[in-house]
């Protein structure tokens, strides 16, 4: 009896309305959030897109692993390839590092400063294009 009185009075009568929550909308406003009820407007429902029932509907262009494979001789000539890019990369690279390095070594410390991401940089790409190259 004297329990029901120690109940909120929103707890008691259904909220009517649409209550405003932060970012969120609800029905149902939690009575430690700063809720704002809304004036009576146009509320728009969006429905979600539908679940297929079952796994019957798959796309007609979806390829079987077997329609991927490459031929031998066509696959080596795609290796060979990657790995003249990668080397003509790593060159690149290589070059560029010698050259940060020799104006390094005479570098004062401002220019040093200067120096050091750009070196770190190329030191971190020419390690990465050496992993990708390992066998």
């Amino acid at each position: 009896m004297a329990c029901t009185s120690l109940w909120p009075a929103h707890a008691q009568a259904p909220s009517t309305g649409i209550w405003r929550c932060g970012n969120g909308y609800t029905n149902q406003p939690d009575p430690g959030q700063n809720c704002q009820l809304l004036e009576s407007s146009t509320i728009t429902v969006i429905e979600g897109t539908r679940v297929q029932q079952n796994g019957a509907a798959v796309a007609a262009g979806v390829r079987k692993p077997a329609d991927l494979q490459v031929p031998t001789a066509e696959q080596q000539r795609r290796d060979a390839r990657s790995r003249q890019i990668l080397q003509a990369e790593l060159d690149r690279l290589l070059m560029q590092q010698r050259s940060l390095r020799a104006q390094w070594n005479q570098a004062d410390e401002a220019e040093k400063t200067r120096l050091r991401l750009p070196l770190e940089r190329v030191e971190a790409d020419v390690a990465a294009v050496q992993r990708e190259m390992a066998p």
